[in-house]
């Protein structure tokens, strides 16, 4: 956990001291990539899974079962084609994560550092590690909805198609112009629908779920931990929404995402595999956050705190449950 640890020192005190530094935040992604990209085949649960699947699609064998969607199956062929190793794939992966994110973060954040913090602090980062795939359609989308908010809509259908060629969840994100242009945040119907949703996800929906006649059989794959719905960083993310509601300009269309995001952390909250499609309505924290503390002037040092000491507690009970499977940490270079 050392690594780790001393990453977020740095990243605080980037926070802290730098506004905009372009040589040290392009430093910065270059010390995340160097840490993702060369991280041993033991550091995330599925990198060893995505190691068969580039067994299979370099010896050509690949079982009757198996499919993948085209994105990932062509990194797998550009480093069978360049004669390169798994490891390779690790590190293209990382690139097609972080690259994506630091460019719109360096582009539409009022304070970088401040949106790449949070990235680190919530797990956003370390989902690269785990969730391969959908972190390479997750930073494709954060990017590609950022850029229809600034009027850039060309590059944002670009982006929104390499995402869904990573993963095909990514066509959830088509509601995201409709969330923007119709939804309306209200405080006191938040103050309601999150707590119900929130139950919902705990009592009613996983035991609705296995007698629904399209996926009753296979209910197994969205079951995963009904005791996840318990957790710290699920109650601390809807307390910091509704303050968020309270004390921020409601028809933010970050905010919105973010509200959205966690109607539907609450549903799915019982299962792994659902519970990540809120991944690409919760990346807008990473602008949202340092967007708002800038434009606050009154609330600002509260704003502040509270943000971070969510995003602290968010990470190391994460850290500590090992979430992901990421620690130990080691690197394959040394």
């Amino acid at each position: 956990m050392t690594v780790y640890i001393l990453i977020l020192i740095y990243l605080l005190l980037c926070s802290i001291f730098c506004r905009r530094n372009k040589l040290l935040f392009i430093l910065t992604g270059f010390l995340l990539l160097f840490v993702a990209g060369f991280r041993d085949i033991s550091v995330g649960t599925d990198t060893q899974n995505y190691f068969e699947i580039y067994e299979y699609i370099r010896y050509d064998n690949e079982p009757v079962w198996f499919s993948i969607e085209p994105g990932w199956r062509l990194l797998n062929y550009i480093a069978i084609l360049l004669n390169t190793d798994y490891f390779f794939i690790i590190l293209l992966a990382s690139i097609f994560t972080i690259v994506p994110i630091f460019s719109t973060i360096w582009k539409y954040s009022n304070k970088p550092f401040i949106s790449v913090l949070f990235f680190y602090l919530l797990f956003f980062y370390f989902q690269s590690f785990n969730a391969i795939r959908q972190m390479i359609a997750v930073a494709f989308i954060f990017s590609a909805y950022n850029d229809y908010l600034n009027k850039n809509k060309k590059w944002s259908y670009f982006k929104f198609c390499i995402a869904s060629l990573f993963h095909y969840s990514a066509l959830l994100c088509l509601v995201f112009p409709f969330i923007f242009k119709y939804v309306r945040i209200n405080t006191s119907k938040a103050c309601v629908i999150l707590p119900v949703t929130y139950i919902l996800g705990i009592y009613f929906i996983p035991s609705l779920i296995p007698h629904l006649p399209l996926v009753g059989k296979y209910s197994v794959y969205l079951l995963h931990d009904i005791d996840a719905s318990f957790s710290i960083p699920r109650l601390l993310i809807n307390l910091l929404c509704v303050f968020f509601i309270i004390t921020s300009y409601r028809n933010n269309n970050q905010l919105k995402l973010f509200y959205a995001g966690i109607i539907c952390y609450n549903l799915f909250a019982f299962s792994e595999v659902a519970g990540r499609c809120a991944l690409y309505f919760m990346s807008s924290q990473m602008i949202l956050f340092a967007n708002l503390i800038c434009v606050h002037t009154t609330n600002k040092r509260i704003l502040n705190m509270a943000t971070t000491s969510y995003g602290l507690v968010y990470l190391f009970v994460l850290l500590l449950n090992n979430n992901g499977e990421i620690l130990p940490y080691s690197n394959h270079l040394f």
